[in-house]
C-alpha cells in the first residue's frame, strides 16, 4: 500500500484479506494502543551495536513491535511491543520510534541497555485530531526535529527531558499550508546547510487530494526560523519541487550538500544553491509502467552514489518491483531497468548495506527479510520476524 498515512488513501488499492477492516480501523485511530511492557528476553550481546544492525518495525495491523537483525549472524530479535503503525529510525547509539496516526507519540530506546525505554513522549499537539508525525531527525544542538501530517509546525523535542518538558520548541510552517491549514510535512532532514523539510498540499477533506505542488522549506536551525529562499518577493518562499507526492530522502555520498528525493520519479537536490533537477522524471518512470505518482514507496543509494535501487507497486497493486537506476552527470536522465519482481511491502521497505539489497517483504507465506545482490540475485530469507515486517530504519 502506498506510503501516505493519511486516513483515506492509505491503503487505495491494497488487500490485506482478513486484516483489512482491522486496519482501516486502525488507521481512522479506533484501535488499542501499543503495549508497554519490554520485549520478550530476546536481547543478546549481538543486537546492541546499532552499526552492525538493521532495525525494523513489524506489525500484523492489530499490534506490532521492534526488533533487529544481526547483519554478522543474520539473526533477528524482538526487543519490544510497539504501536501497529511505527516507522523507526536509527540514529547513533538510539532508535526512535515515531507511532503515526491515532497513537501520536515519541519513543526512545537504546540498544546498549538491552533496548530500555528511556522515554515515551506525547506528541499531540493543540487543535490537531492526530499529529500523525512523519519524519525526525537529530539537528547539530542534539535535538529532534519532527515533522507531520497533522499540526503545521516542525517540533523540536529534547529527548532527555521529560514528557511534558520534551517539545521545547515549534518551528512556524503555516505560511505553507494549502486551505486546510495543514502543511502535510512528509519528510525532514539534516544538512551541512541546516535542515530541509518536505511539504506536500493535500486536501485533508477531499481523501487527501493534491491540491498544490510540492516544496522543500529550509530552516535556520540555530535561529529556528524559515529561511526565505528568494527575498525578492514580499512573500516567504521554498524551493518549488517538481515532483509529486515526496516520500523519502537519501544523502548524495558523492556531495555533502547534495540530497536526492523520492516522488513520482527521482529528483537531485542542490542543497547548496536551492536548486533541484529530475535525474530520472515520472515520463521515465511511466516507461516501466509507474504512472500514479503513489506507486513508488522506497529507494537507497549504493556505497558509490552511482547508483539507485528504488521499490515501487506494479500498477495492480498486487506487487512491489525493485528497480536499478544509473545516476549520471547532470543534464541526462536515467530509465528504471526492473531487476527483482514478486515482493510486497507496506511501508519503507528497502535499505541496503555492504552492497546488498535488504528488503522488508510482506508477501503472504513469504514474510520476512531478503537479501539480494545489486544485480538482484536472491542472497539470502526470507529471515522470520515474528511479525510481518511493516518498516526498515535507515541505518547510521
Amino acid at each position: 500500500m502506498p506510503d501516505t498515512n493519511t486516513p483515506h488513501p492509505h491503503f487505495r488499492g491494497r488487500r490485506f484479506g482478513a486484516h483489512a477492516l482491522t486496519t482501516f480501523c486502525l488507521t481512522l485511530g479506533l484501535a488499542c494502543g501499543p503495549g508497554a511492557s519490554p520485549g520478550p528476553g530476546t536481547q543478546s550481546e549481538g543486537h546492541r551495536d546499532l552499526s552492525r544492525l538493521l532495525v525494523l518495525s513489524t506489525t500484523d495491523f492489530a499490534t506490532g513491535s521492534i526488533g533487529s537483525l544481526n547483519l554478522d549472524t543474520l539473526h533477528f530479535a524482538e526487543h519490544t511491543s510497539s504501536s501497529s503503525d511505527a516507522r523507526v529510525f536509527a540514529i547513533d547509539d538510539r532508535v526512535y520510534a515515531l507511532h503515526r496516526f491515532g497513537f501520536d507519540y515519541l519513543e526512545v530506546l537504546e540498544p546498549a541497555a538491552d533496548w530500555t525505554r528511556v522515554a515515551q513522549i506525547p506528541l499531540d499537539r493543540p487543535g490537531a485530531l492526530s499529529t500523525n508525525a512523519q519524519s525526525l531527525t537529530r539537528g547539530a544542538d542534539g535535538l529532534l526535529y519532527i515533522c507531520s501530517y497533522g499540526s503545521p509546525e516542525l517540533l523540536v523535542v529534547d529527548p532527555d527531558a521529560g514528557p511534558a518538558e520534551a517539545i521545547v520548541d515549534a518551528i512556524e510552517l503555516s505560511e505553507f499550508a494549502d486551505a486546510d491549514g495543514l502543511t502535510e510535512a512528509s519528510l525532514v532532514f539534516d544538512h551541512a546547510g541546516g535542515l530541509g523539510v518536505v511539504i506536500q498540499r493535500l486536501d485533508q477533506h477531499d481523501t487527501y487530494a493534491r491540491v498544490g505542488p510540492d516544496v522543500l522549506v529550509f530552516v535556520d536551525e540555530l535561529a529556528r526560523t524559515v529561511v526565505d529562499v528568494d527575498p525578492s518577493t514580499p512573500a516567504l518562499d521554498a524551493l518549488e519541487l517538481p515532483g509529486e507526492r515526496t516520500r523519502q530522502h537519501r544523502p548524495d555520498p558523492r556531495d555533502a550538500e547534495a540530497a536526492y528525493l523520492l516522488a513520482n520519479g527521482l529528483m537531485r537536490v542542490d542543497l547548496a544553491e536551492r536548486e533541484v533537477h529530475w535525474v530520472s522524471s515520472p515520463e521515465r518512470f511511466a516507461e516501466v509502467g509507474l504512472l500514479d505518482p503513489l506507486q513508488p514507496q522506497a529507494f537507497d543509494l549504493d556505497a558509490s552514489g552511482a547508483r539507485a535501487f528504488v521499490a515501487a507497486y506494479d500498477a495492480g497493486w498486487e506487487r512491489v518491483d525493485v528497480y536499478r537506476l544509473e545516476l549520471e552527470s547532470e543534464g541526462s536522465e536515467s530509465t528504471p531497468v526492473r531487476i527483482i519482481s514478486g515482493l510486497d511491502s507496506v511501508d519503507r521497505s528497502l535499505e541496503i548495506v555492504d552492497d546488498q539489497i535488504w528488503f522488508a517483504d510482506t508477501r503472504l507465506g513469504g514474510e520476512g527479510l531478503r537479501a539480494f545482490d545489486l544485480q538482484g540475485n536472491l542472497i539470502e530469507g526470507p529471515i522470520f520476524t515474528g511479525l510481518p515486517p511493516y518498516s526498515l530504519g535507515a541505518r547510521p
